[in-house]
């Protein structure tokens, strides 16, 4: 016999991009949770600053009980780019907050998100 396993990631929005100011924060809807149970972002952030040119691509992993969200972060960085990300929940809507410290130079975020149905 055969079993079919669904692709884990069966929605998925792509190249969407974020320019951030220096030293401000935002959010964006990125799930709701009675769709997707669990959520994979691959992102980049490109920033200058004095010393050089900063990078850093990496992967959030974000899953939620209905109650609560949780977020687990790998990266690869050239320099520290300055830029935090952190999940909550706000009513059934996924949010992905990010902020970019003082650095004297925007950020600019791009990122894919890969969800799975509920």
């Amino acid at each position: 016999t055969y079993m079919l396993i669904p692709d884990f990631y069966p929605e998925r929005e792509t190249r969407k991009e974020i320019n951030l100011a220096d030293n401000s924060t935002g959010a964006t809807i990125i799930g709701n949770t009675t769709q997707n149970r669990r959520i994979k972002i691959d992102y980049d952030v490109n920033r200058n600053s004095v010393s050089g040119y900063l990078y850093e691509e990496g992967e959030l992993r974000i899953i939620h009980d209905s109650t609560n969200a949780y977020m687990t972060q790998t990266s690869q960085k050239i320099g520290e780019v300055g830029m935090d990300f952190d999940v909550s929940l706000s009513g059934t809507n996924i949010l992905l907050s990010y902020t970019a410290s003082s650095t004297g130079y925007s950020a600019l975020t791009t990122y894919d998100i890969y969800r799975t149905l509920i």
